[in-house]
Order: C-alpha cells, then structure tokens, then sequence
C-alpha cells in the first residue's frame, strides 16, 4: 500500500524557519546517500534456488489442475520439470497429458518419471499410468523399441537424433518411441565401426530391432613366395608383382591368388585372410610337360597301301608270265620230237620249267607281300583316325597310284606310278 504523507498549514516562513528547513533537507539527503550506500556493501538477500521455483510452479500446477484448468497445469509442470527435474513433475505431467489425449508426450514423461526413480509407495501408480498410456497408444501406433550393440553408438530414425533411455528392467540402455508411421530409416554409426542404414517397415503393436556394428576390419598383410624366381602373381585378377618376396596389404577375406611363369604349370589357390593378420603362401610351379605331338600315320599308311597296291599289280604281272611259261610247256610236250632230239627236248624243258617256276614263285611272293603292305596301310590309317586332332591339322597327303598290266613279248608287264 502507497502511504500519502501531507504537511498542516502554516504561515509564510521567515530566516530561521528556512534555515531549519534547509538543515532538514542536507540531513535526509545524507541519510539517503548512507541508506544506500549501505545497500551497495550489504549482502543481498539469497535468491530462490531452481527446486525452490520448481515447486512452486508445482503447487501452481495443482491448483490449476483441480480448478480444471488442465492445459495451465501442464504448462506449470513442464516448467516445473525444466527448472529442475523431478518424477514428481514428470508423474503429474504423463497424467495431465494423458488426459489431454497427448499420449506420445504422455509416454515420455512417464518413462522420464521411471529414470529418476519414483519412490516405492508410488511405483504402483506409475506402473498403472504406464499401463494406461500403452493401451491407448496401442489403438493406432507402433512402439519402435531399438537396442544397438555398442550401447553408445549414435542412432538418428528419419534424420533426427535419438537418444537412449535406461532400461527400468536394468539391461542394456533402449530406445522406445511410439509413431504413427509404418517406415523408418535408422542410421547407427560409432567411430571405429562400420555405420549402418536400415530402412525399417513396421506395423502396429511392439517393434523390436536390435542393431549390431562391426568392427572396421584393419587391413590384411598378404606374402607371396616360392618358386620359380620371376613368376607373375595376380591377386584377384590384378597384377600385383612377381616371387620370390612378395608383400601386399589386402582387405580382410577371401582372395584368389594366380602365380604363372613361361614354361610351369599355372598354380590357383583361395585364400581367406583375417583382419589385421598376415598369412604366407608358398608357390612352388610344377615344370610344364609338353605333350609329344600325335603320331603321323596317315602318310606311312598311305605308302603302304600304294607300295601293297604296286607289289600286287607286280605279282599279278609275274603270275600272268608264269602262266605263259606254263602255256609253253604244255605245248612243248604235246610235240613229239624223233628220239634221238631227247636230249634237246630235255635241255629245253627243263630251262622253261624253270623260268615258270621262277615267275610263278615271284608272282605269289609279291602278292603276298602286296596284301600284307596293303593291311597295314589301312590299319595305319584307322589308327591315326583315332588320334586326337591337333591344334593345326597337316594338309592331307594323297598318294595317287596308277597300276598297269599289259602283255608283251614273251610274257606280260606291269607299270605303277606313285606320285608323292
């Protein structure tokens, strides 16, 4: 209250009343500046502390509450829990929340009431009010509940950050979080591991997912070695150098080693290679064993069968003259000569019987020797046949043979022409 202080009346002032006056005023302006200067040196009066604030904002919530004025109150306890938090402020904010229909918010505080601990005369109430804020969630949201192995990774869902909770089970810090979305895309990533997209499509009801990192994998210390000196290794198809003392940092797993040298047998081998570890490979190349080329057999039997074809068409030639000689010794005994010419006739017979039996005994030699030559003519061919063809097959030889047989004097003749 404004106090109004006002002078009686009195008549004009003379000297002295002025001079009182004037002493009067010096005096008051002097207590004045000691009054404040008192103030400056003074210690001020402690202010209120944040709990001190925060419950009276929390007795203000109240009385906003049971006069029904219920959005009031819940600005009061958000003011209350901000200044210094409290289940206390938190409980009464979930259930004013509540009953304002905001559930999402509701279900945070409440979870934040469980954190700071709730005494265990009130973990009934805040048991139930959890229970009441779920099952109205449940209506139409889903309850994404994500668990990342590291506990301190990083976790945003659709690009916003998303910090954990302690688990009022006491496992491993959560994540909870109702939505009314049906996708999220969660990002993990902590230094030292390898960061993690998820998209996630859930449904309504609990979701639960949990999320584990690797390890970046250090890289792999792969040595190549061995035999012969020069020979060209290739990892994973690239040419990374030559043994013997070949090293190579290689990302961990598995990788194909290809080490080849003019001359050798090409060697493969797949190895795995740990993260961080070394691993040796020993090459030692086998010699290459150049396959002799196939057997010619074409053109020795091809010879055969011309020089059976020649010795035959020869022997025939003698047997045809053998049969002339034959011919002259019938005709030589169908002639009776005088006896005493028994001695010439004997002479002559027995020069053609000799001559038949010389050209009869050719003949037959070289047919025979003409059909042995012209079967293994022919089995050579059928062999080489069922040789594997070569990278370049040879031209094909051919033999043309021209055999002849034809009469002359005194017997018969035979002519073969082989062109090579």
């Amino acid at each position: 209250m404004i106090r109004t202080v006002s002078a009686g009346p009195s008549a004009a002032r003379g000297p002295a009343a002025s001079a009182v006056g004037a002493r009067g005023v010096r005096r008051v302006v002097a207590i004045v500046i000691v009054a404040l200067a008192a103030l400056a040196t003074a210690p001020r009066a402690l202010a209120a502390t944040p709990p001190e604030v925060a419950e009276q904002l929390h007795k203000k919530a109240t009385e906003a509450y049971r006069a029904h004025h219920l959005k009031q109150a819940i600005e009061f306890w958000r003011e209350a829990y901000d200044t210094s938090a409290s289940w206390k402020y938190a409980y009464n904010l979930a259930n004013a929340l509540r009953e304002d229909g905001r559930f999402v918010q509701a279900w945070d505080y409440i979870g934040k009431a469980e954190a700071l601990g709730v005494p265990p005369d009130f973990a009934g109430y805040a048991l139930e009010l959890r229970s009441f804020i779920r099952a109205e969630l449940a209506r139409d949201h889903a309850l994404l509940i994500v668990i990342v192995d590291p506990p301190d990774a990083l976790v945003s869902r659709n690009g916003a950050p998303w910090a954990s909770t302690p688990d009022p089970a006491g496992g491993a810090p959560q994540r909870e979080l109702w939505t009314l979305d049906t996708e999220s895309v969660l990002e993990v990533s902590r230094e030292g591991y390898v960061p993690q997209r998820i998209t996630w499509k859930h449904g309504l009801g609990v979701q639960e997912r949990r999320v584990v990192l690797r390890p970046i994998p250090k890289p792999g210390l792969l040595k190549v070695d061995g035999t012969p000196v020069g020979a060209v290794v290739h990892v994973d198809d690239q040419q990374v150098g030559s043994i013997p003392g070949l090293e190579l940092g290689v990302e961990p797993g598995r990788h194909v080693i290809v080490v080849s040298a003019l001359g050798y047998v090409t060697a493969r081998r797949t190895v795995d290679v740990a993260s961080g570890a070394e691993l040796r490979v020993d090459f030692a190349l086998k010699p290459e064993v150049v396959a002799p080329p196939p057997s010619d057999l074409a053109t020795p039997g091809w010879i055969a069968l011309g020089s059976g074809a020649v010795l035959v068409g020869v022997g025939a030639g003698f047997l045809a003259w053998a049969d002339d000689a034959a011919t002259d010794l019938e005709n030589l005994n169908a002639d009776a000569g005088p006896p005493g010419a028994y001695g010439d006739y004997s002479a002559a017979y027995d020069d053609l019987h000799g001559d038949y039996a010389l050209r009869r005994d050719t003949g037959a030699a070289l047919v025979v020797l003409g059909g042995v030559a012209l079967a293994t003519g022919a089995v050579l061919l059928v062999l080489d046949a069922g040789q594997p063809a070569p990278a370049k097959p040879p031209e094909e030889r051919r033999v043309p043979i021209a055999v002849g047989v034809a009469p002359a004097p005194g017997g018969a003749s035979c002519t073969a022409v082989v062109r090579f």
